[in-house]
């Protein structure tokens, strides 16, 4: 007597890949199983043990996807925060320069009024940008932002 093998139909199998029949077939093609067989009905159908292979394959590529995906996640945000330091870093720096610059003019211009300009002013806000803008495009030409595709994680 010969052990008959439990069949699953594509249909369900596909619908635990959350897509079509033609997802399934390609992954059986890929993987050189044998193609679909029909049952009683006429539906095509896979082995069981096949079935459960592309469903489990199938998960653990889903997993390992949102896991690069959460580092990708990470990588992103600790870059935008290392982008974002070295920026306010040379801003306030640029600014703070500036200002003691305009002191040390005025103190030689108008000796009473030494102390009385404000640190936030059109001047230092300017010096402060330039110099923030051109650590940002040092920042993104040292430390370009790795696109998703050729992340590794």
């Amino acid at each position: 007597m010969t052990a008959t093998k439990s069949l699953v139909p594509l249909e369900e199998v596909a619908g635990q890949f959350g897509g079509s029949p033609e997802v399934v077939l390609a992954r059986l093609d890929l993987g050189g199983h044998p193609a679909p067989t029909p049952d009683w009905k006429g539906d095509p159908c896979i082995p069981a043990d096949v079935a459960a292979r592309l469903v489990g394959d199938h998960q653990a590529e889903v997993e390992q996807y949102e896991a690069r995906k959460l580092a990708y996640e990470a990588y992103v945000a600790e870059h935008s925060e290392r982008r974002r330091a070295a920026g306010a870093e040379a801003f306030e720096k640029a600014q703070r320069e500036a200002h003691e610059d305009e002191l040390r003019s005025i103190a030689v211009d108008f000796a009473g009024f030494v102390g009385q300009v404000p640190v936030e002013n059109a001047h230092t806000k300017a010096a402060g940008r330039e110099a923030q803008r051109e650590v940002l495009n040092a920042f993104d030409a040292k430390h370009p932002l790795t696109p998703f595709e050729k992340f590794k994680g």
